[in-house]
């Protein structure tokens, strides 16, 4: 599996990471919200195409999407195939 990020966009304390996860059996495009406060990453927001990933990615490769368990904010379902939206917080964040 190759990570190929395809564009950055910054502004602030936010950045927008759009990148592509391909795979034997496909591309899986996703976007990452990333904040920063401090010069420290403080919170990610992943979005992927959920149907696509279970489509294309083993069970052990879906397990490691799972997130960080430490996580403040659980995972929404966006609908069948709308898409994956988790966010990670550091944990030091008030």
């Amino acid at each position: 599996m190759a990570l190929v990020i395809r564009d950055v966009v910054a502004t602030g304390g936010q950045a927008a990471i759009r990148f592509e996860n391909r795979t034997p059996e496909g591309v899986v495009h996703s976007c990452d919200w990333v904040r920063v406060e401090d010069d420290r990453i403080r919170q990610i927001t992943s979005f992927y195409d959920t149907a696509k990933v279970r489509r294309i990615l083993s069970p052990d490769e879906q397990a490691g999407l799972e997130g960080d368990p430490t996580a403040r904010q659980p995972r929404r379902e966006l609908g069948p195939g709308a898409g994956r939206s988790s966010t990670r917080s550091d944990p030091k964040t008030p």
